[in-house]
Formats: structure tokens, C-alpha cells, sequence
């Protein structure tokens, strides 16, 4: 573990220029909302966990940007969960990560990994 985020299964390079870990609750229908930002031409996130808690039926869902889903958790009941370290969710170049909800239910995210030099 470094910076706090659990980096299994990832041989460390010098590619890596930062560490990142985003905490965030929505409790309205969410659709594209940016839960990490863009880091720049010639930069790439790398996700490696993922944790979301929920209080209610909702499929929640994160996208690179507003197109390919890259995670998706339908919970069925308050107090569903998901938990997913170790994970290696790799995005396109210069894409943010996004998260989708289909109702307006409490939802927790947690999510952290680093953002690597593609070029």
C-alpha cells in the first residue's frame, strides 16, 4: 500500500505521478458527474478500488468519461455493498471517471488509484 491506495497486483513504475483517492456521497439520480477529473494529454487514470454503499435499489455505474462502463453494482436492498480492491480499471488518455445512478438513493463511492504517463 501506498499514499493509501492498495496497489496489488501493479509493479511499480516511474510512469506513476500521483496517487489519488476521491470519497463522495449522492443522494440524487446522478448521470455523467465527474468523480475524477481528466489529468491531461499523456496522462491516464488507472482505478485499483472501488468501494460503494447504498440505501435503496439503484444501479449505480462508472464510465470512462460519458462512454465505455467500466464498473457497474446493481444493489437490491439498503445496505447492499460492494467492495473491489485490488481492481485495475485502466481509461483511455486525457478521460475522466464518471458515475451514473438510476434513482435518487443515497449512494456512497469511495474509490482511489493513481495516474500513470502513457507517453
Amino acid at each position: 500500500m501506498s499514499g493509501g491506495i492498495a496497489t496489488t497486483g501493479i509493479a511499480p513504475t516511474n510512469r506513476i505521478v500521483e496517487y489519488w483517492s476521491v470519497e463522495a456521497e449522492y443522494t440524487a439520480q446522478q448521470t455523467n458527474v465527474s468523480v475524477k477529473g481528466a489529468p491531461g494529454a499523456g496522462f491516464a487514470l488507472r482505478v485499483t478500488q472501488v468501494y460503494i454503499h447504498i440505501d435503496g435499489i439503484v444501479d449505480v455505474t462508472l464510465r470512462q468519461g460519458t462512454g465505455d462502463m467500466k464498473f457497474n453494482f446493481y444493489g437490491q436492498a439498503a445496505g447492499d455493498g460492494v467492495s473491489a480492491p485490488g481492481l485495475v480499471m485502466r481509461l483511455a488518455e486525457n478521460t475522466g471517471l464518471t458515475i451514473t445512478t438510476t434513482a435518487a438513493i443515497a449512494v456512497t463511492l469511495v474509490c482511489g488509484g493513481y495516474t500513470e504517463k502513457v507517453n
